[in-house]
């Protein structure tokens, strides 16, 4: 996925990935601008990625002071995709603005909100995604009853 072209992670570099965090996860803070009408507000936010989830990025901004953050589900491909060309139709948006930095765009009946982060930050994220599960191979194994479960409350 954000390997170079005809590089794979090696075995040896996934298992390595996976048991820095023993259970197949990890989490990356990156610096995130949030821009908004009046003045870009930085903020911190967290990449999670699980192996056990194989297609999803979790991004969760951090608000501070308010002790709400907020976190929205991602496919790991259309962030991928982001760094190169514009990606998503919906309510989801990712695409490169600059060399150096990627747009991620929210929206929903509530409102928008637009994110810039560093694409290296990205990029690096997705680099150890690929390490712990490689783009192609991922296995979902969630039944569909398990899947219906979590979309119901």
């Amino acid at each position: 996925m954000s390997s170079q072209a005809g590089e794979t992670p090696t075995t040896a570099q996934a298992e390595r990935a996976v048991s820095a965090e023993g259970i197949g996860a990890m989490r990356r803070k990156v610096r995130t601008v949030i821009l908004t009408a009046q003045d870009p507000v930085a903020v911190e936010s967290i990449l999670e990625y699980s192996r056990h989830d194989p297609l999803v990025v979790t991004f969760v901004l951090c608000l501070p002071g308010s002790g709400n953050d907020r976190r929205w589900a991602l496919a790991r491909d259309l962030l991928a995709e982001g760094l190169r060309s514009a990606a998503g139709l919906s309510d989801v948006q990712v695409c490169s603005v600059a060399p150096e930095q990627v747009l991620i765009e929210l929206s929903n009946r509530s409102g928008y909100v637009a994110l810039a982060l560093h694409s290296a930050d990205v990029r690096a994220f997705l680099d150890q995604c690929d390490l712990m599960v490689p783009d192609g191979r991922e296995i979902v194994r969630q039944s569909l009853d398990d899947f219906l479960a979590t979309l119901l409350p």
